[in-house]
């Protein structure tokens, strides 16, 4: 099997959360650890190898690392997984407005809070280029 990066292009999104989750295992190296950095990493791999293989082996195996991790250890966990989710979302999000946005210039429209935009507004109300212009010649900018 090749690698993805020789069949396919990664995707902006896979790209961004890749850079999260490798930045987010920096930050807890160094701030929580080698050791709890390993714990963390172990389970990641095991929770990945049970969602992409679904094999009913690798789900036990995954839950018997998780029932033999110390309170702290379960606590840094609990804290690592739900940081990358929160950095996954954040993503996803970015990648919606990313491809929205892809999607309106393809359409040739102004991006939604763009200046383009405003004065298409202001002109679909009536007011003339003339007119909009007048106003932001006459605007005070700090």
């Amino acid at each position: 099997m090749k690698p993805a990066s020789q069949t396919e292009a990664i995707s902006p999104l896979r790209q961004d959360i890749r850079l999260l989750g490798r930045t987010l295992g920096e930050v807890i190296r160094d701030c929580e650890g080698r050791a709890v950095y390993d714990v963390i990493e172990k389970l990641r791999r095991a929770a990945v190898k049970f969602r992409r293989e679904g094999q009913d082996r690798d789900g036990r195996t995954l839950e018997r690392q998780i029932r033999r991790l110390a309170d702290g250890e379960a606590n840094s966990v609990a804290r690592a997984f739900s940081y990358f989710l929160h950095l996954s979302n954040i993503a996803e999000d970015r990648d919606q407005t990313r491809r929205q946005r892809q999607q309106w210039q393809a359409e040739g429209l102004a991006t939604p809070g763009s200046l383009q935009h405003a004065a298409d507004l202001l002109q679909g109300a009536g007011l003339s280029g003339a007119r909009i212009r007048q106003h932001l010649a006459s605007a005070c900018i700090v």
